[in-house]
């Protein structure tokens, strides 16, 4: 939308109060195609609370499922826009006389088309496709002087942007959502939280204006402590926890394995608890000729020797 008011009577409307007009409108329009679609597709099945406070709560008791602190995300969402708004102010006085703002403002738009097809595939990649965009300044910067033209890391950098817009946006609804019940509204939370942090960045870059090397410092740190947490997250969120079967299953998937028939199941249960041949005969009231019988069955079908390397195999076997 702002190409396309940039484009109308030579782009001077898009410095005018009407602007605002327009974006107000724009948004209402927005927001009732969204309540439509929501509700066609029955995805809003849970009212907006009224309070920042009470809605950001009823979130984190919701995402304590997946262990992870919904303020922690916000905390996340907020750093993430300060290191991408003054990262970005390292390499803007060598393209500010090359690069069109309209112009910017398309690619970001290519960019958010991308990054919404990625990130609705998978949100891992989505991910760590924001976080990659956090790099490009930095890259850019580490190339100053080099052949490598800035505004090619430029658009490559507002290409990336993309992923970290709608990131912000859909990681608070992700993270609050209980059981497929989506807080869909907690979206625009991360959208607050991700421009409040894009404001101080702004602030930062006025505040050590001139000073590149504090400036640098500054945010390298903060980037550090945004990767840090962000893996955190990641980890708690996308990576899955490998589950550890219980005895019970893995006994079953053992004795599947090798065929063992009921009896062998008994007597290798039996023997597992390294019992002997006398009390497992004991133990299923036969004789001690039939338990050796089915001792011999058993290391004959897993192919082993004696009964001590059949414990052994039994107890490093994994589902």
């Amino acid at each position: 939308s702002s190409w396309m008011l940039s484009r109308i009577d030579g782009g001077s409307i898009y410095y005018t109060n009407y602007v605002l007009v327009i974006c107000v409108v724009l948004t209402a329009i927005t927001m009732v195609v969204v309540k439509i679609k929501g509700k066609f597709e029955n995805d809003y099945q849970d009212e907006p609370t009224e309070t920042v406070e009470s809605a950001l709560k009823e979130a984190n008791d919701n995402a304590r499922g997946n262990k992870i602190n919904i303020w922690l995300i916000c905390v996340l969402v907020l750093l993430f826009g300060i290191v991408n708004s003054s990262a970005y102010a390292f390499p803007a006085s060598d393209v500010g006389s090359y690069v069109n703002v309209e112009l910017s403002r398309l690619i970001y738009a290519a960019g958010l088309i991308i990054a919404g097809f990625v990130t609705d595939r998978s949100r891992k990649h989505g991910a760590l496709m924001a976080m990659a965009a956090l790099i490009v300044p930095f890259v850019t910067l580490a190339l100053r002087g080099e052949a490598v033209s800035t505004v090619t890391f430029w658009i490559v950098g507002y290409l990336a942007f993309g992923f970290y817009a709608v990131y912000r946006i859909v990681l608070l609804s992700d993270v609050a959502s209980d059981a497929g019940r989506g807080l869909m509204y907690m979206s625009g939370f991360g959208l607050m939280f991700g421009r409040m942090g894009d404001a101080i960045g702004e602030i930062l870059c006025i505040a050590l204006g001139g000073k590149a090397v504090s400036m640098v410092c500054l945010v390298a740190v903060l980037f550090a402590v945004t990767l840090f947490m962000f893996f955190e997250i990641y980890s708690k969120l996308y990576v899955e926890e490998v589950k550890q079967p219980t005895e019970k299953e893995k006994f079953y998937q053992f004795s599947a394995y090798y065929d063992l028939s009921p009896r062998e199941r008994e007597v290798l249960h039996l023997l597992l608890e390294e019992k002997t041949n006398a009390e497992i005969s004991e133990t299923l009231s036969v004789s001690e000729r039939t338990v050796k019988f089915h001792v011999t069955n058993l290391l004959k079908k897993t192919g082993l020797k004696s009964r001590n390397d059949l414990i052994i195999v039994y107890n490093s076997y994994y589902i």
